[in-house]
């Protein structure tokens, strides 16, 4: 039961809850990326879906969902200063030179 408690983390609370929840729709209503992405894939679901093979749907509704969160991760990056996107080249362009200066220091 204790090791339960460390590995889990708690659930989150009502509040917290309606607060990830205000901070989605900011998010949503603010890109218009969002929709495009939902309208595209309605779309598309609508049109495999009268053809009479609903096996796609579900890679489209999981595209659709992939889609949405590199959009909210890249507005959330934007709205608490530097976006995820530019932090995450800086960390490769940085991981690059240390092996460059590793490579250059074992040589010497």
């Amino acid at each position: 039961e204790s090791l339960r408690a460390v590995t889990e983390p708690a659930a989150p609370t009502r509040r917290e809850r309606d607060q990830e929840l205000m901070i989605l729709r900011r998010m949503v209503d603010r890109d218009r990326r969002f929709g495009a992405a939902l309208e595209t894939t309605c779309r598309s679901v609508y049109k495999t879906m009268e053809s009479g093979d609903a096996a796609p749907v579900l890679p489209m509704l999981a595209d659709l969902v992939w889609r949405s969160l590199c959009i909210a991760w890249e507005v959330d990056g934007a709205e608490n200063g530097v976006p995820k996107a530019k932090l995450n080249a800086t960390i490769v362009k940085l991981e690059d030179e240390m092996k460059q200066l590793k490579s250059d220091f074992e040589s010497c």
